[in-house]
């Protein structure tokens, strides 16, 4: 379950999740509770406070943002290692976002929580990037044994086989 879809609800807009008993974490927990997820991956600058990540039962993943979200790698960091319970959620295309050498560090240090990769091109400002860029920057991922998603924006839909191909190619 990704819940940030839960900011877009009506009566949720500009929440924050403020309290362990906020109704988005109700109603989070009790989506958890019919689907039955392995965890709910959540932005983690829509907490604030931290006796949510403390008190709720729900099993939390949070994603590393963009920098435009101003949520700080250092603070994913501080996160992972004050809760040892989080999981993470590796965005390439965020993680990138923050220097060449975060990608690498978040695998060193954390690897063991990456619940899945969201290898991405998104608004990397490359076109298809996973059909034609050079994916050696994604080598620190090949340590990783966990799902990948892609999230690819190709400019034709037909070049999809292609990306999975090519990113299996270098996985494997």
């Amino acid at each position: 379950i990704h819940s940030p879809f839960f900011t877009d609800a009506p009566g949720y807009e500009d929440i924050a999740y403020n309290e362990p008993a906020h109704p988005a974490l109700t109603d989070i927990a009790h989506v958890i509770n019919i689907l039955s997820p392995a965890v709910c991956i959540i932005h983690p600058d829509l907490v604030k406070n931290e006796r949510v990540w403390q008190a709720s039962k729900i099993p939390f993943a949070i994603e590393n943002l963009k920098r435009k979200r101003n949520f700080p790698i250092e603070q994913i960091d501080n996160l992972l290692l004050k809760h040892s319970h989080l999981k993470l959620v590796l965005d390439t295309e965020h993680a990138t976002d923050w220097g060449e050498g975060t990608l690498k560090h978040l695998v060193d240090s954390f690897g063991s929580r990456i619940i899945h990769i969201q290898l991405s091109d998104g608004d990397m400002g490359y076109a298809d990037f996973l059909n034609h860029g050079d994916l050696t920057r994604f080598e620190p991922l090949k340590k990783l044994n966990c799902p990948i998603i892609i999230e690819s924006k190709p400019s034709n839909f037909d070049q999809l086989p292609e990306i999975v191909s090519r990113v299996r190619d270098f996985f494997s």
